[in-house]
């Protein structure tokens, strides 16, 4: 009866393998033994070194080296398909993983791209909003100062008008008190604009001095007419006064009602 023992050990995925094992059996048949194998694709080398223990003496022990070389397709044990298999699932997860990082990558540089497009579209579409706002408010003001400008010159014709109708009149025999009117409507008129009326208000006042001129002269002209009334002049003669005194100062805006009064005495 034979009793046979042992133990091995693979290392570096099955490629390398250090093994042992102890048989014993009848007539103290005892024997160690140790070894290792390296295994490649297609060839595999193996080493082994029995000691016997007892039986056999002065002895170093065997030694036993074995070489095999596998020609055609290799034979795929169900355990190394599972290992290849996981390999090849872990390998794709691997690929899977590189391609979704890749993708990733990919469309977070696509996002930014398009982030930093919109961005400067924006800001160009901004910048054109503040470019058209200020055209609009320079087209706007400029509309308000040829507006401004119209009316301006529209007025300074208007006012040019006015004056030459005033010059007119005045050619034409128009009295201290319809030039008066005239002077006071034009100040009246354009007195809050920005069109110079120094001329008109110079107008008015010299109206205004050959105004109180012509009233000192009717003054006078009535106290002559009373001395000679005092004197004893004849009705024709004072008659006679009366009408050139009222046809001389009635058109200069002065008050004749005591001429008119005396003339109608005497008729």
């Amino acid at each position: 009866m034979n009793i046979l023992t042992g133990a091995e050990k693979w290392f570096s995925q099955k490629n390398l393998c250090v093994r042992g094992g102890l048989s014993l059996g009848s007539r103290r048949w005892r024997t160690i033994s140790i070894g290792s194998s390296l295994r490649f694709d297609n060839f595999s080398f193996d080493y082994a070194f029995l000691w016997p223990l007892s039986g056999i003496k002065d002895t170093l022990g065997t030694h036993k080296i074995a070489l095999n070389i596998k020609f055609g397709k290799q034979k795929i044990t169900k355990e190394e398909a599972d290992l290849l298999k996981e390999r090849e699932a872990k390998l794709k997860a691997q690929d899977e993983a590189k391609k979704s990082l890749l993708e990733a990558e990919k469309f977070q540089k696509e996002a930014e791209r398009i982030r930093q497009e919109s961005a400067e579209k924006l800001k160009e579409a901004q910048q054109v909003q503040e470019e058209s706002k200020k055209l609009q408010k320079i087209s706007a003001q400029q509309e308000t100062e040829m507006e401004k400008t119209k009316k301006k010159d529209e007025l300074e014709k208007s006012f040019k008008d006015s004056m030459l109708y005033y010059q007119k009149r005045v050619s034409q025999g128009a009295n201290i008190s319809e030039r008066l009117l005239l002077l006071d409507k034009l100040t009246k008129k354009y007195e809050n604009s920005n069109i110079d009326i120094s001329d008109v208000r110079k107008e008015r006042t010299d109206v205004l001095k050959s105004q109180q001129a012509a009233r000192n002269d009717y003054n006078s002209s009535i106290s002559y007419y009373r001395r000679l009334k005092t004197r004893g002049a004849t009705t024709d003669e004072m008659r006679s006064l009366l009408n050139k005194i009222i046809e001389k100062y009635k058109g200069k805006g002065v008050d004749v009602t005591e001429a008119e009064r005396e003339l109608e005495v005497l008729k």
